[in-house]
Parts: structure tokens; C-alpha cells; sequence
């Protein structure tokens, strides 16, 4: 309440400042049959300041008045930046001019891959898809290993799904969506990030803490966007395909059509196949389970020029993994063989669409809805034990925008609706439960010179766990035009999904307790942390060359939390709500340089304070690193090759407790330390890119990977306890290929 009730006053003094001009106008592109379009998100920025705005839908932009420039910069990605001289603040219309191949060509190597916008006073991290191709990236999970800020790691040693761990707290922290929809989320939280194929994605926004109230009361560590490649921008078609030396093919089809001036379609395809059977460790086990992935996405937008805007598409996935021992045989009956299988059948079936209204006499003024329906089924096994689980849900958004006054002052209102269904069994537990969730929300921006404040506050009213209130403040201060200091602080919730969020503690012997006896999930309560958030961004020249340094300080602390206990017995796996405390404070320092044209530098350090009340003591959480020192190099020659080079020191975990186990079926009470360095070598050609990378170039592997390997169905097997590399080094190659838009 103090921080909503903060915002509010601070709009209400701001009502008695004098009024600032303010410049408003247009951004357009000529296309190439001479209509004007406008241009959506170009960059409107005072010359040498970081006081600036983006265009909205219909081109149209408001900025305030800068008392020490008149000289107004608007720049666009393939376009020529233009620079204007203010006399009189009357209404400008810009068209921006495409750029020549040549032109092009430097300003893609000049643009960082990895950006913060100096406009947002949210701070948001945009994974552009220049950073994306600086690895493999067959899918979201493996999107970040150029990205100091995430963690990714195997779940455990048989199923090969990767988790993200983002500000020393897992993946199911983070509040995941593609294009401000839900997604990877609940029954596909252990699954859902290879789901969303690499070759896909245009760009990812990350904010770190708490995000905007009007996605949601679900972001506590994170909040992460995934934007999709569009219906009418970008290539016409792009392929790329990919094979590494475990066996893994992949291929990914994207191809884009202008069926008239208002209506445009896109079609995605990814399928993957792992066929080799892998056990370097010698084990019995396979390291990457065998199986196939079909994934389809058609989308459609029309956009009339008269305001109108609707969007929609529909997507389907299958994915079938089967893993374990060697000598498992699917044929055979699981309850008859002694041989130890993992199976994982997913069926998932997507409907969304979006509707969007600019009023053409107010474009500061816009209503929008979108609604997304959801049906995945998960039927699994372990071992001898099987899990099933089904969800459908669906979600509602309303928001209407306006300002109060003028443009430096603009609000969002709405209301939303999730309503999901869920049945879930695993030996002898069966969980059904309806979640019926309606909500209201409202949030203020202040936009001035120096400062800039967005205060958001939502109600929602969860049918299993009542009233949920969640005040939220994000504030941006310029304390110089190259030095922004940034605040963020706010309450998030979220409702545990015990299995489908700790699948790779199910590969084990270990008894599943549930200790609940509530009315909500599972019997437990629902999830409840603040976050708090400070960062620092400071740009500066290095060798004449834009460079910055960004340092995060973010402390989370959770009112309630559902417990995963790995520690109470090796035998045994707890959940069970919170008594005591919990919370994570991390920090981060990031430095980006350009020691030469054409080469890139990211260096960062981390630490990360982790630690959680359990049943036997307060310990700091198992399986995260304290320490972790990242590199990131990347040079593009002028004949178009392209070397990028990541090495991170990963620093040592503390790992469950096995201490009541026999002498040879115990870990290590922690983890060494270790490097693990990525390389990939591009060649770019006018249309193709080919490419050969490495992971794990050192070759550094867990040496025990599975407890009791060689006695999968006694009371010490155990394949979770994962704390480095699962897999050894290991070879890719791969293509791209694209067709430019407007080119046969």
C-alpha cells in the first residue's frame, strides 16, 4: 500500500509543476509501392541525452522539451537515422529512408546484440536475435548461455531437459510469455522451454524482479517476453537446420505472405529427432534420451490503417522421449523387467488472438483484448511409477490506455480472467482442483526529464486462496544524460505445481510426502515474496567507442513458499509450506566494451545468497552457485566471419544431504568449481550462414552423474543430484538461410 500510495502522490504534486512543451509528431517509411506506413517502436531521442520515447502503432510519438537541446534524433533498424533542428514546437511528420546494403551492413555490426533501453524506466535486458545466433540455440532453454544474468543446467541425468535459475531462484519463478500471452507455465513448466525453437524467435525481453501489473501477480524472480518472427516484417523465409555429433537433427522453417495491404499470414515448423543411442560415461544409462518433436505455429494479423488492429493464430506440439538403461525394452511390460525406463508423451494444442483499437483522433488513447486457450496433456514414467497430467485453461486480458492531461502523464486500466482446470496422478496421489481467477488493474506512468515513475496496483480474487493485492513501483532517475539509477520494488504470488515443476527429482527412489492439509494445490499455500531492486547504468567511451557498466543489487523474500526438501532424508522428497524464512539476494556487475570495431566484449561477476528454512535446519538452497565470473567475446571480420567464444567459472554448490547413506552411495557435501568455455565459428554469404560450434570445449563432465546406477530400483538411486555439465563435449555444425523481404 505505501508504494501505490507513493506513486499516487507523487502524480498529484506533479499536477502543480508548470507545463513543459511538448513535441508531438509522426514516424513513417515510404513502401515500395509508395504508400506511407507508419513505423512502430522507432527511437525519438533528444542528440546526445537519454531522454527519449518510441512511436506507438500509428507512428505517433510526444516527447517533453530538453532545456539544453533543440537537435532531435529519430532512428529505426534499417533505416537512415535523421536529425532534426526544433525551432517551434508545432506537429512534425518524419519519413525515414531504408538504408543501402552497404549502410546496412555496418549498422548491423555496430548494434549491440544485447541491449537495455534507456527509454524504460522498467529496466528490460533485449536479447535481439544478433545475440541469439552466437550459439546453437535450438530452443528457449538454450538461448542464455551468452547471458550472465541466467543459469541453465540438465534437471537431472537421464530425462536431458534443461532449467533456467534466474537470481539464484529456479525457472518456475520466472513469469514466462510469448507476446505478453502465458506460457511455460504449470503443467509445462519441466517441458515447455523446448517448445519454443531458437530459429523462431525474433527477440526476448528479460526484466529481473518483479515486472509490469498488467501481466499479471505472477512474477517474483523475473519476468521474461518472447517475441515471435512477425507477419509482415522481417525475411520472407528463413530455414535453418542443425546436427550435432550425438545424433540430434533439427530444422526450422519460417515463411511469411502479404496476402493484401491488410492482411498478412506466417507459418512456423521445427522438428527434431534424436535417434543415437549415447552413454560415454558408461553408466548403463543413455545421456540424452532418444525421440522426436513436431512443432507447428500459424499466425495472422490485419491491421486496416484506420485503427484496427487483430492478431491470432493457432499452435500444435508433440513431442514423444524415451530414456533410461541401455537394455531397457519398451515392448516389455516395465513392472516385469528389471531394467530401469523413462518415457515422456506431450500433446499440446494452443488458440489466441488479440484485438487492438488506436482512436484516430486521440492516438495516445487505445483499447485492447487478447485471450489465449490452452489444452496440454502430459503422460510420463518413471521407472515403474507413472505420472499423468491434463490442463486446459484459459486466459482474458482487457486494458484501455489514456493519459491524464498530457503525455507526460499516461495510465493503463483493465480487467483479466484465468480460468484453468488441472488433474493430476502420480502412484498413489490424484489432484484435481478449478482455479478461477477475475482481476482488476491500474497503472500510472510519469514521464519527465529526469525522472520517470511507473506505480502499479492489481486486485485479484483466486477462488482457492482469496484476495490477492499486489502493489507495484518501478522508478527511473537520470542523474546525468549517461548515468540512470533505477528502483523497483513489489509484491508477486504463485501457485506451486509440486510435479510438474521437480520432475528430475522423480527419476529417483525417492518417497514423494506431500505435508499440506489447506484447501489450495496440493493442500499448500500459495506462494508470496517482495522483491527489491536497485541498478545502476552508466555509459561512458572506451577507445571512442560506446561502452557501459551495469550493476544489480536485488534482494527477494518470501512470506510463504512451498519447500522442496531434498535434505530431511536421501530416501525421501518434501514438500511442504514455509516455517521460517527464505529469501535470495543477488548481485551482478556487467561490463559491455568495444576494444575494436567490429569486436564485442562482456565481462560480468555474480553472487548469489540463497538460503531457505527446512525441516533440519537453515541451510543456503542446494545446487546454486555463489560465485560465477563470465566472459563473452565476439569478432566479425570484414569478409563476414564470425568467432564467438564464452567461458564462465562456475563456483561451488552445496549439494542435498546423503549422509545416512551407505559409504559408497554418498555425495560430496559440495561441488567443486569448474569452467566450462562454448565457441562457434560463422561464416555469412549474401543469403546463407553456416556455422560449426563446441559446448563444452574443456570437456568437463560431473563424474558421478546417477547414484546407484547399476541398482536403479533400490532405495539409493537417485539421477537429481545434478550440479555440472552432464554431457561431454560436443560437436555441432548447422546452416541458415534466408530470403529478404521484397526478393524472389
Amino acid at each position: 500500500m505505501r508504494i501505490f500510495l507513493l506513486a499516487t502522490g507523487l502524480f498529484l504534486a506533479s499536477q502543480y509543476v508548470a507545463a513543459q512543451d511538448t513535441l508531438r509528431g509522426f514516424v513513417l517509411e515510404e513502401t515500395g509501392t509508395g504508400r506511407l506506413q507508419p513505423l512502430v517502436a522507432a527511437n525519438v531521442v533528444w542528440l546526445s541525452t537519454t531522454v527519449g520515447t518510441t512511436t506507438d502503432v500509428k507512428g505517433y510519438f510526444a516527447i517533453p522539451a530538453h532545456p539544453k537541446t533543440r537537435q532531435l534524433q529519430i532512428s529505426y533498424i534499417g533505416k537512415k537515422a535523421d536529425t532534426l533542428q526544433i525551432e517551434r514546437f508545432t506537429e512534425v511528420k518524419v519519413i525515414l529512408k531504408s538504408q543501402s546494403k552497404l549502410q546496412t551492413v555496418e549498422i548491423e555490426a555496430d548494434r549491440a546484440a544485447t541491449y537495455v533501453s534507456s527509454l524504460n524506466p522498467i529496466k528490460t535486458q533485449v536479447m535481439t536475435e544478433q545475440e541469439l545466433f552466437k550459439a546453437a540455440c535450438c530452443n528457449l532453454s538454450e538461448s542464455f548461455e551468452t547471458n550472465p544474468a541466467v543459469d541453465v543446467s540438465y534437471t537431472d541425468a537421464v530425462s536431458g531437459v534443461k532449467q533456467l535459475q534466474l537470481l539464484g531462484l529456479s525457472g518456475s519463478y520466472i513469469q514466462m510469455q510469448r507476446e505478453n500471452l502465458p506460457d511455460v507455465r504449470a503443467l509445462s513448466a519441466n517441458y515447455g522451454l523446448t517448445f519454443i525453437p531458437g530459429s523462431w524467435i525474433d527477440n526476448i525481453q528479460l526484466t529481473r524482479g518483479i515486472g509490469s501489473v498488467v501481466n499479471g501477480f505472477e512474477s517474483i524472480s523475473g519476468q521474461m517476453n518472447v517475441e515471435l518472427k512477425k507477419t509482415d516484417s522481417g525475411d520472407s523465409v528463413f530455414v535453418n537446420g542443425y546436427q550435432n555429433q550425438m545424433g540430434r537433427s533439427e530444422i526450422n522453417w519460417y515463411s511469411r505472405h502479404q496476402l493484401n495491404g491488410s492482411l498478412s499470414t506466417a507459418v512456423l515448423l521445427h522438428g527434431n529427432r534424436q535417434g543415437m543411442l549415447n552413454d560415454v560415461n558408461n553408466d548403463g544409462f543413455l545421456d540424452i534420451p532418444t525421440g522426436n518433436q513436431i512443432n507447428f505455429h500459424n499466425r495472422w494479423k490485419y491491421d486496416n490503417g484506420q485503427g484496427w488492429i487483430v492478431q491470432g493464430g493457432w499452435a500444435l506440439v508433440r513431442d514423444r522421449r524415451l530414456g533410461g538403461q541401455n537394455s531397457f525394452d519398451p515392448a516389455i511390460d516395465r513392472q516385469q523387467q528389471g531394467a530401469y525406463g523413462t518415457g515422456f508423451n506431450v500433446d499440446r494444442m494452443e488458440v489466441y488472438g488479440k484485438v487492438g483499437y488506436v482512436f484516430p483522433q486521440r492516438r495516445y488513447r487505445s483499447l485492447g483484448y487478447m485471450t489465449q486457450y490452452v489444452n496440454h496433456r502430459t503422460d510420463a514414467f518413471f521407472g515403474r511409477a507413472d505420472y499423468s497430467g491434463r490442463q486446459g485453461s484459459l486466459y482474458q486480458n482487457l486494458i484501455f490506455q489514456d493519459i491524464i492531461g498530457n503525455t507526460n502523464h499516461k495510465y493503463r486500466a483493465g480487467f483479466s480472467l484465468m480460468t484453468e482446470s488441472y488433474g493430476e496422478t502420480y502412484k498413489q496421489f490424484l489432484f484435481n482442483r478449478r482455479e478461477v481467477i477475475p482481476g482488476a488493474f491500474y497503472e500510472y506512468t510519469y514521464t519527465g526529464l529526469r525522472l520517470q515513475l511507473v506505480g502499479g496496483l492489481r486486485m485479484d480474487h483466486h477462488n482457492l486462496y482469496g484476495w490477492l493485492f499486489t502493489p507495484r513501483l518501478h522508478a527511473k532517475y537520470d542523474v546525468t544524460d549517461q548515468t540512470a539509477l533505477r528502483l523497483a520494488a513489489g509484491r508477486g504470488y504463485r501457485v506451486a505445481n509440486v510435479f510438474a515443476e521437480n520432475m528430475g527429482g522423480l527419476i529417483s527412489s525417492r518417497q514423494v510426502a506431500i505435508l499440506g492439509n489447506g484447501a489450495g494445490a496440493y493442500g499448500l499455500e500459495m506462494e508470496k515474496a517482495w522483491n527489491f531492486g536497485l541498478s545502476l547504468t552508466q555509459a561512458f567511451k572506451f577507445r571512442y567507442r560506446d561502452a557501459s557498466l551495469n550493476v544489480d543489487l536485488h534482494h527477494t523474500r518470501f512470506d510463504q513458499q512451498v519447500v522442496v526438501d531434498y535434505d530431511y532424508s536421501p530416501k525421501q522428497l518434501l514438500f511442504y509450506n514455509l516455517q521460517g524464512a527464505s529469501y535470495s539476494t543477488s548481485f551482478q556487475t556487467e561490463v559491455d566494451l568495444k576494444p575494436a570495431r567490429r569486436f564485442d566484449v562482456r565481462l560480468a561477476y555474480r553472487w548469489l545468497d540463497v538460503k531457505t528454512q527446512y525441516q533440519t535446519g537453515f541451510f543456503t538452497r542446494p545446487l546454486v552457485a555463489r560465485h560465477r565470473v563470465f566472459m563473452n567475446l565476439a569478432y566479425e571480420t570484414r569478409s563476414k566471419w564470425m568467432f564467438d567464444y564464452t567461458v564462465s567459472r562456475i563456483g561451488t554448490k552445496r549439494l542435498p544431504v546423503t549422509a545416512s547413506n551407505p559409504e559408497g552411495f554418498r555425495f560430496p557435501e559440495q561441488s567443486p568449481a569448474y569452467w566450462i568455455m562454448n565457441g562457434q565459428v560463422t561464416k555469412r554469404f549474401k543469403r546463407w550462414d553456416v556455422y560449426i560450434g563446441v559446448e563444452n570445449l574443456a570437456d568437463f563432465r560431473q563424474t558421478q552423474l546417477i547414484n546407484a546406477a547399476e541398482q536403479p530400483f533400490s532405495p539409493f538411486f537417485d539421477a537429481s543430484m545434478i550440479w555440472g555439465p552432464a554431457i561431454e563435449r560436443m560437436v555441432y555444425v548447422g546452416f541458415r538461410y534466408r530470403i529478404p523481404s521484397g526478393t524472389d
